[in-house]
């Protein structure tokens, strides 16, 4: 038996089909809401963020990544929270300055 098989849609019932919509759905707007918040706080104003050529592809990825994983049976992927802000942090050019001995 192959370690990964493609999923025989044919063979579904239709409450399985109906049940498969629903947990879809709701997944559907877990992972935008999930990449609109994270999208909120990356794009805080303080964080001066320059958007390049392909600043929204991550939600297409994902989306593709998804689609592809779903006809193997795969588990999905994602998680824009907590890394995106802390990925941000990390690129970004940052002046810190010492004064009357705190740290700003």
């Amino acid at each position: 038996k192959p370690m990964f098989e493609v999923v025989q849609f044919k063979e579904a019932s239709g409450s399985a089909i109906l049940t498969a919509i629903g947990l879809g759905l709701i997944m559907s707007i877990l992972f935008f809401m999930e990449n609109n918040i994270a999208a909120s706080i990356v794009n805080n104003p303080s964080n001066k963020l320059q958007k390049g050529f392909s600043y929204h592809y991550d939600m297409m990825v994902s989306g593709f990544i998804n689609a592809i994983m779903s006809v193997f049976g795969l588990p999905f992927v994602h998680g824009c929270l907590p890394h995106s802000p802390l990925h941000v942090r990390a690129l970004a050019d940052i002046e810190e300055h010492i004064e009357n001995g705190h740290l700003s």
